[in-house]
């Protein structure tokens, strides 16, 4: 190679150090580091028990630090029920779920990812950052109020709903309520319209009838 080339590999390489050569501290994300599972462990190798959860501690990281945080909302979320994800229903399918069950959260994270946090107040004027500290605390507090009402809502409304459903003498299990969605509406209102018949039961049956001349059917000993 010659001088020119030498030169211009360089200077490519001091721009490109300018933009990318940079490496920011803060930009590890354990929620991505955890997205993919890892290589699997040859069957021989391990044994299938039951896990305990993570002990911080003993790895050296700081329990309520963002990577230990983090963690557990993802051993969280691979454990969560429609409930967890879901503020409200999406489908009549999700009413018997919603009802029988309650929902979790992990440590140190909100209910509502889009409730705003609270914001440390800054001026040039030192006089006016107590003030204006007080008024973002109560702001704050305010909202938190106003969502705590809001989820007290939603509980008693859906434990009243959960009276209304046909749980029988044994329990839910045994005597459901008949759920309804998108794709089975149609099903559903076409067994209310004709007493109880499903759609699939006003179909013949494929089995062959055997018939004499006159119409009567065939003994059933006969050929």
């Amino acid at each position: 190679m010659q001088d020119t080339d030498r030169i211009l590999w360089e200077t490519r390489v001091h721009s490109e150090n300018k933009v990318n050569g940079k490496p920011n501290p803060h930009s590890f994300s354990m929620r991505k580091a955890l997205r993919v599972p890892g290589l699997p462990v040859a069957p021989h190798r391990w044994t299938p028990e039951e896990g305990g959860g993570l002990n911080f501690e003993e790895l050296g990281w700081d329990p309520n630090s963002k990577n230990a945080l983090d963690v557990d909302w993802c051993l969280h979320r691979k454990q969560t029920i429609p409930r967890e994800r879901c503020g409200l229903v999406e489908t009549a399918m999700h009413d018997t779920g919603f009802v029988l069950s309650k929902p979790t959260q992990p440590r140190g994270v909100a209910r509502s990812a889009s409730l705003p946090g609270q914001l440390h107040t800054q001026t040039m004027y030192e006089g006016m950052v107590p003030r204006l500290r007080a008024l973002a605390e109560a702001k704050h507090g305010r909202r938190l109020q106003k969502f705590a009402e809001s989820e007290a809502t939603l509980e008693a409304s859906i434990a009243a709903h959960g009276k209304y459903l046909n749980k029988g003498s044994k329990g839910s299990r045994w005597c459901r309520g008949r759920s309804e969605t998108d794709a089975t509406a149609y099903e559903n209102h076409f067994i209310i319209k004709n007493c109880g018949v499903a759609l699939h039961q006003t179909r013949a049956s494929d089995e062959p009838v055997l018939k004499m001349k006159d119409g009567l059917l065939v003994p059933p000993w006969c050929p």
